[in-house]
């Protein structure tokens, strides 16, 4: 409740955080990874826009319907090289940077 003090008193229930899972080519991925299990995951920044294709897809394979490959059908999802890495110092900076403001604005919010 540091970054929105208003909120004090406000029960979370939950919290995600992460990545941001992104494909290799940017696209939304939907998939069958097993006989019984149907996936749409790798939505990046432009996933909304998008979502209803892969959303399609996954319907069609879940009725059982095959789906031709194409740019949004995942053969699979393969590990990023150096995952573990991700992200980058340069990405990692600018969060660093606006968490630092905020608590220096809560501090000083505080103060009056």
């Amino acid at each position: 409740m540091e970054v929105f003090p208003q909120l004090e008193g406000t029960p979370v229930d939950s919290c995600r955080t992460g990545f941001v899972g992104v494909g290799e080519d940017g696209f939304p991925q939907p998939g069958c990874p097993g006989e019984r299990i149907v996936q749409a995951m790798g939505y990046p920044g432009r996933g909304v826009g998008l979502s209803h294709l892969p959303g399609r897809c996954t319907a069609r394979m879940t009725c059982g319907e095959s789906v031709p490959p194409g740019p949004m059908v995942s053969p699979g999802l393969r590990p990023w090289p150096l995952h573990k890495t991700r992200p980058p110092p340069c990405r990692r900076l600018p969060g660093s940077l606006y968490r630092h403001q905020d608590r220096r604005d809560t501090a000083r919010a505080r103060q009056r």
